[in-house]
């Protein structure tokens, strides 16, 4: 269990960079005399770097593959922190998270946790869940992809041979997969209570795979106004370029029942060098607004959320964890990137990431599982 300390006198860190204003110091920092003075959680020239502690297992059940979650929650009523993390039924692998994804709660002692699986919260097909909460109207919200009302039939087999959280060769399931990109909310009033589905209406002109509407990564503002990053997919640039084949882009509702519009005609970052997926979306303790993503694990932060800039897919992060030997393992896969903030200090604190370990644990028969890490942020 990690331990937490707050050093109120440790918040910046001097760099070595020229700057003329903060977003020189991509608003990790402060820009004093040329200088940027970076947040304790950040470091580096252009505070471009997030300072992170060795990570720890938070969700990573030795009969399940699990596949990024959260950020946590504490429930009063129970006492608990509460994670919602995608876990592959029948204790299958990430090569079936297609059709056999899951949403589960977790409980914890901790935001840190270690976490332990507590019950069912959206059956197949759902992935990618991404937790937050509606002030407004004291609704906690779970959005993600898949509409989690495919269960197992004959046209939609389910592996039943799988183990320990992996998969076994040689690979059965061959018909389309149920996956579906757009993106769906469950909602509940309590956090120890049943979830109601709420299909998010996509824009008028937009069709289901031809508008960012996956990997969404939501901010409820305190009127209710939803901000969201999302992902669309392109295969076609995908298999034939060129780049980017993942674009970001902001979508925008007056409530989290929607409707729901692009807040531009075209993507965030208007780009060709720009190709990333997984967005997570934060706000820090001036209320800027960063975002980090998946493939180059770069940083995107903005002054209001709608206009952002780019940090040109210098990697921002890395991740590692800690095993029971003492050991330190740099994790090579490290996806589905979110940000607790705690809600006392304002200050990002935890990082949490999927990861397979060397590589995406999508391949059958050889014993690959993916399971979830928590890095604390910041040097203290």
């Amino acid at each position: 269990m990690m331990l937490f300390v707050l050093c109120v006198s440790c918040l910046v860190s001097l760099a070595t960079s020229s700057c003329t204003t903060d977003d020189d110091c991509q608003l990790n920092g402060i820009c004093s005399a040329n200088t940027c003075k970076c947040d304790d959680a950040w470091h580096g020239d252009q505070c471009e770097l997030l300072t992170l502690q060795p990570g720890e297992y938070s969700y990573a059940p030795a009969d399940a593959t699990s596949w990024g979650g959260g950020p946590p929650v504490y429930d009063t009523e129970r006492k608990k922190w509460v994670f919602y993390v995608t876990e592959i039924a029948n204790h299958c692998g990430l090569s079936e998270w297609q059709h056999m994804s899951t949403v589960v709660e977790a409980l914890g002692d901790a935001p840190a946790g270690p976490f332990t699986r507590n019950r069912l919260v959206v059956p197949t097909q759902a992935h990618n869940p991404y937790y937050v909460y509606d002030n407004s109207s004291g609704t906690h919200l779970i959005f993600h992809i898949g509409g989690g009302d495919n269960p197992p039939s004959k046209t939609n087999p389910f592996k039943t041979n799988c183990s320990g959280g992996t998969t076994p060769g040689p690979a059965q399931y061959t018909d389309a997969p149920l996956y579906s990109a757009q993106p769906y909310v469950h909602y509940s009033s309590s956090l120890s209570g049943n979830y109601t589905r709420l299909n998010i209406t996509l824009p008028a002109d937009a069709k289901p795979l031809s508008w960012g509407s996956d990997n969404p990564a939501p901010f409820i503002f305190p009127n209710g106004t939803v901000l969201m990053l999302t992902r669309k997919y392109n295969s076609t640039r995908a298999k034939h370029g060129p780049q980017p084949h993942d674009t970001i882009w902001l979508v925008r509702a007056p409530s989290f029942k929607g409707p729901y519009e692009f807040v531009f005609d075209h993507p965030v970052f208007v780009n060709e060098s720009f190709n990333e997926e997984d967005p997570c979306i934060y706000q820090d303790q001036r209320g800027h607004f960063h975002a980090l993503f998946h493939f180059t694990h770069g940083h995107a932060w903005s002054r209001d959320g709608i206009n952002w800039s780019w940090g040109g897919g210098k990697a921002a992060w890395t991740s590692t964890v800690k095993e029971s030997d003492g050991s330190l393992r740099t994790l090579k896969d490290s996806e589905r990137p979110r940000v607790w903030v705690d809600p006392t200090t304002k200050l990002p604190s935890l990082l949490f990431i999927a990861s397979g370990g060397d590589s995406q644990p999508t391949a059958v028969g050889k014993g690959e599982k993916g399971f979830n890490v928590v890095q604390k942020i910041g040097s203290h």
